[in-house]
């Protein structure tokens, strides 16, 4: 019999344990210039009033309908491995309505209801946010939609009289981090292996956040100080998960361009339905809150349509004082790894710049940019990482960036366990554990 995943080539970056690696991510320019055919909002092939440029768009009434359907038409290979995991699960499907007609990929809900479709039309604020994402797909960026009245900081997020049913389904009053915790089944009890892989624990699909970066700032390209947070919500546990979340009483430095350090997931992201992200991320300008800007704030659907498992895909994030682009991925049959580092036996001080690469994908997450002075170990990170495939981590260490040895080392994902492995720099001993563990969501039908 054989094993049930399917099977993964593995791209090796890193035959020996150290050497100088390029940055290219080996993805067409063309390739990466193509849009999300999801957005919610026309070609300019597609819509001849968009070719006339944005002073002479058509003025229509925009509304977006959100209609309940249920998950039948989405089926992946685990379904048949595993069974229909999610048969009894609703989803929410976002329909444009644009002068009465609609989009081609929903229906249209009639005047008496029929369908039960729940309709929030639009104001100004969200018409601004339509042309901004009509310019904004000049760089080849898809923007995100952000859903209406979901701002936090006119509190109409949590208002219970708005009748879509997404506030409920996600649990958006609970403001409280997830209580699940990563390596929940590190080594549980009761597993049936074949070929080597636990088919009582099966791995699912998972969403990957790889990087974060400010894209747009409104009025000062500058340095600036961000505060907030950027959480995600899923349908295993639906309290947020935070992928960055800095205090106003620690924010962060950037500019325009730069990269915003990812601080989380606190687990791995369940993918099998749509999710939620939440952000409400703010600039200091002051003493005084109440003078800070809006970067972005706000909530946006993302779908498994939405996102590419064959690469990494950044969205904007569009707000009234910025945008922020997130890269992501869905990767299918996928465990977690927590990825543990200790720092020992420091002879002298170095940089250190800690980026890995995972399920054969050319997009590299940043787990870690700073200083070394002292034996310590770095925040633990949680990466998914598709069975039967890699995790590759890379250390930069050195005096500077631009003079740094690389060591590499990789983990071949597997259901449960541990793996370890040591380098040993000439600076200091790095000494890595990866652990493995499916979410609990990934339970076999077999049994």
């Amino acid at each position: 019999m054989e094993s049930p995943y399917p099977p993964v080539r593995r791209v090796h970056r890193s035959p020996h344990g150290s050497q100088n690696m390029d940055g290219s991510s080996g993805v067409k320019s063309d390739e990466i210039s193509k849009l999300d055919m999801r957005l919610l909002i026309s070609s300019a092939n597609e819509n001849p009033t968009f070719s006339q440029g944005m002073n002479n768009v058509e003025r229509r009434p925009i509304t977006k309908v959100f209609k309940a359907h249920g998950e039948d038409a989405r089926k992946t290979s685990m379904d048949v491995i595993y069974g229909n995991e999610s048969a009894c699960r609703t989803t929410l499907e976002v329909i444009d309505v644009i002068g009465g007609k609609q989009d081609t990929w929903g229906k249209a809900v009639d005047d008496s209801g029929h369908g039960e479709g729940i309709v929030a039309s639009d104001d100004e604020e969200y018409d601004s946010l339509f042309a901004k994402m009509v310019e904004q797909r000049s760089d080849g960026v898809a923007p995100l939609y952000t859903l209406p009245k979901s701002k936090h900081r006119d509190g109409s997020i949590y208002k219970s009289t708005d009748p879509n049913p997404w506030r409920k389904q996600y649990n958006i009053a609970d403001c409280k981090e997830t209580c699940l915790e990563a390596m929940m089944l590190a080594d549980p009890p009761g597993c049936f292996y074949l070929n080597g892989f636990c088919l009582r624990h099966a791995p699912s699909h998972m969403f990957q956040v790889f990087s974060l970066k400010l894209a747009e700032i409104t009025g000062d390209d500058g340095l600036v100080q961000l505060y907030g947070y950027i959480a995600v919500r899923d349908h295993l546990d639906p309290l947020r998960n935070y992928v960055v979340n800095f205090t106003r009483d620690a924010p962060i430095t950037v500019e325009k361009g730069s990269l915003i350090h990812m601080t989380g997931p606190k687990r791995g992201i369940d993918f099998r339905d749509d999710i939620v992200i939440e952000y409400d991320m703010r600039i200091k300008t002051g003493e005084e809150e109440t003078h800070d800007l809006s970067l972005i704030d706000g909530a946006s659907f993302i779908g498994n349509v939405d996102v590419s498992s064959a690469r990494a895909r950044a969205k904007r994030i569009l707000g009234n004082g910025g945008a922020i682009d997130i890269t992501v991925s869905r990767i299918e049959h996928a465990v977690e790894a927590t990825v543990e580092v200790l720092i020992s036996e420091v002879q002298r001080g170095f940089n250190l710049c800690l980026g890995c690469f995972t399920s054969d994908l050319d997009e590299e997450i940043q787990l870690f940019d700073g200083a070394i002075g002292e034996s310590r170990c770095l925040k633990r990170s949680v990466v998914a990482v598709a069975i039967r495939s890699w995790l590759e981590l890379k250390f930069k260490v050195g005096p500077e960036s631009s003079s740094s040895a690389e060591h590499c080392c990789s983990f071949r994902a597997n259901s449960h366990g541990l793996g370890t492995q040591k380098i040993n720099t000439g600076s200091a001993l790095i000494s890595v554990n990866v652990t493995w563990s499916p979410l609990p969501c990934g339970a076999s039908k077999f049994f």
